[in-house]
């Protein structure tokens, strides 16, 4: 059951989503920030998060997602780019474990060509398209988000800008060109060095 939106609708997180940023707070800030993080979450979604209704393979609102971003941004507003440092951080935890292998044998260009099936295993119902600019150059278009807020929209930036480089990407850049707000659509221009 979603702790936030019961009756579900629009994008769904994958259960992944919130083990990772639970993982990505603890490891950056501490089991004290992740403790602050849940004293501002509703009584819901802080018995969601700790009380084993979640599963990582299952669906859950993007709402929920929200509300967790929300909360963060409320226990821990003097860190800068606290979003995007969670996905980061929760998309490098990912590919250091069972995902270990898209990123062990996928140089960035192959990586970003089965880049969109890749998304859909985090967000149902969302999708993306990639326009090949360069073997180090791509414009990615996201689509079909509804419920994304500018939080997540980070979030989202962190894992790709993650996902590139543990496949190999350095000096990675992203460009906003158009949405990435409340908007349900994004598209983004990214640039990263080959490492030598």
């Amino acid at each position: 059951m979603d702790p936030v939106d019961p009756g579900g609708g629009g994008v769904r997180a994958k259960g992944a989503n919130f083990v990772g940023f639970r993982s990505a707070v603890r490891e950056l800030f501490g089991e004290q920030a992740w403790g602050c993080v849940l004293a501002e979450a509703s009584s819901e979604l802080r018995a969601f998060m700790t009380g084993g209704g979640l599963k990582t393979g299952d669906w859950y609102s993007v709402a929920s997602y929200r509300a967790l971003h929300a909360a963060a941004a409320t226990a821990l507003p003097m860190e800068p780019d606290l979003a995007r440092r969670i996905g980061h951080a929760a998309m490098c935890s990912d590919l250091s474990g069972i995902y270990r292998v898209i990123t062990y044998f996928l140089s960035p260009h192959s990586l970003v060509a089965r880049a969109a099936p890749i998304f859909g295993t985090y967000w149902e119902g969302a999708q993306m398209q990639i326009e090949r600019l360069g073997r180090s150059h791509v414009r990615v278009h996201l689509q079909g988000c509804h419920g994304f807020d500018r939080r997540i929209w980070s979030d989202i930036f962190g894992g790709i800008v993650a996902s590139l480089e543990q496949s190999g990407a350095r000096e990675v850049t992203l460009e906003v060109l158009s949405g990435c707000g409340d908007e349900p659509a994004c598209s983004l221009d990214i640039r990263w060095q080959l490492a030598s």
